[in-house]
């Protein structure tokens, strides 16, 4: 079942735990803040602990990765509209921290 894209982040946070992938997470242990700028944007810390997570809006202090992008190019990654390496080399998106990390949300977080 395919589970639709997120408008807002609001529905960003049903979508990842909808798409969480469990097993795919089991050896993660990391806190990766999203900060989607302009309309329907927002601040996301999620908590991936060795299979688990936990999402809350706000700001997390020293993630382990920090995402920043505008939120309607973000959302287009996830609808599969907007490649994510060529954000990335645009400038569009902006990745701080652990890209280990970083590179392990796309099987952590599977498009369904």
């Amino acid at each position: 079942m395919t589970t639709p894209p997120p408008q807002c982040l609001a529905e960003l946070m049903q979508w990842l735990e909808k798409c969480f992938d469990a097993s795919a997470a089991r050896d993660v242990h990391a806190v990766v803040h999203f900060d989607l700028l302009g309309d329907d944007g927002g601040s996301l810390v999620l908590r991936i602990d060795g299979g688990r997570l936990d999402i809350q809006r706000g700001v997390a202090s020293e993630p382990d990765v920090l995402m920043r992008s505008c939120a309607h190019d973000f959302f287009g990654v996830v609808a599969g509209e907007e490649n994510i390496d060529v954000m990335h080399m645009e400038g569009r998106l902006e990745v701080e921290g652990d890209l280990g990390v970083a590179m392990k949300l796309r099987t952590i977080f599977p498009a369904r």
